[in-house]
C-alpha cells in the first residue's frame, strides 16, 4: 500500500514539473533562435514564433488540427497539438531568411486570458472568419520580419489554409504542404464525416495555383487523408502529390523533408 501511495505521490509530482504547452514550444524555439510573438486578430489572438533573418523571404509554417476534439463529437478544452508537427519542420529549417511558425486559433494559449471560441478550432476552422484572421496574422508577420515574399508551408490542416491564403495573396512564390488536406468535400465525403457549412474547400479554385510552385507531400500510410482527395487537388493545381513510404499522418516530417524552395 505504500509502495503504491509512493508512486502516485511520484506521478503527481512529474505531472506537475512537466512545462506546459507554451512554455515547452517558447523554450524549443529559443534553442533554435525563435522569439514568442502574440497576434491579436478578431477571432482570437494567435500564437506564434519567429526568427528574423536575411533577404526579403518570410516562410510561414501553419500548424495542424492539433487537439481539436475530445471525441469525434465532443471539443476539446485546449486545441493544442500533442505532437506540433509544424513546428518540428519550422526549427528545422536552415535558412537565413526569416521564419515564423503560425499556430491555430486556441492553440498554446490560456483561453481564459486570450479568450477564442471552441467554433473556430472545430466546425468552422476553415471558415472564412478563420481565413481572414490568419490572412491578416501573415500580414502582421510580413510587416514584422520587413519582408516582400511568401513561402507558406502547412501540416494537415494547416495545409488546407496554406492553400485557401496562396489562391488569394499575389506575394507567394512557393505553396507547401505535408500530409494537407487539400480537398475538403472529397475528404469528408471519403470518411463519412458531417458535413462543414461555411468551409472553405481548396480543391475548387486550385486551378488558380497552376503558376505557383509547389511541393505536396503524403504518407503511404497515412489513414487521415485519402490519396484520391490530394491527387485531385494536385491535378487541378498542376503540382505533384509525392508519396513517402512509409509514413503516417503525424510521422516525423522534418526527417524527409526537402527545404530547398528554389528561393
Amino acid at each position: 500500500m505504500l509502495r503504491l501511495l509512493l508512486l502516485a505521490c511520484s506521478l503527481l509530482l512529474a505531472a506537475c514539473a512537466a512545462p506546459a504547452p507554451r512554455d515547452l514550444a517558447q523554450n524549443i524555439g529559443q534553442t533554435h533562435g525563435f522569439h514568442e510573438l502574440l497576434v491579436p486578430g478578431h477571432v482570437c489572438t494567435l500564437y506564434t514564433l519567429v526568427r528574423e533573418g536575411a533577404g526579403k523571404t518570410l516562410t510561414v509554417y501553419i500548424e495542424g488540427d492539433g487537439h481539436a476534439f475530445a471525441s469525434p463529437t465532443t471539443a476539446s478544452d485546449n486545441p493544442t497539438p500533442h505532437y506540433p508537427c509544424a513546428l518540428h519542420l519550422a526549427i528545422h529549417d536552415p535558412g537565413t531568411h526569416s521564419i515564423c511558425y503560425l499556430a491555430r486559433p486556441g492553440q498554446y494559449l490560456d483561453l481564459t486570458h486570450f479568450p477564442c471560441q471552441a467554433r473556430f478550432w472545430t466546425d468552422e476552422r476553415f471558415s472564412e472568419d478563420v481565413v481572414q484572421a490568419m490572412d491578416k496574422a501573415v500580414d502582421m508577420l510580413k510587416a514584422h520580419t520587413h519582408s516582400e515574399r511568401l513561402v507558406l508551408v502547412g501540416y494537415s490542416g494547416g495545409g488546407t489554409l496554406a492553400a485557401l491564403l496562396a489562391q488569394r495573396r499575389k506575394d507567394v512564390v512557393f505553396l507547401a504542404t505535408a500530409a494537407g488536406n487539400l480537398a475538403l468535400d472529397c475528404w469528408l465525403r471519403e470518411k463519412d464525416l458531417t458535413a462543414m457549412p461555411g468551409a472553405l474547400d481548396p480543391l475548387q479554385n486550385a486551378d488558380t495555383l497552376s503558376k505557383l510552385p509547389q511541393r505536396h507531400l503524403l504518407g503511404s500510410e497515412d489513414r487521415i487523408i485519402p490519396q484520391s482527395c490530394s491527387l485531385a487537388f494536385c491535378t487541378k493545381a498542376g503540382a505533384r502529390l509525392q508519396i513517402v513510404p512509409g509514413f503516417s499522418h503525424n510521422d516525423s516530417w522534418q526527417t524527409v523533408w526537402n527545404y530547398d524552395y528554389d528561393q
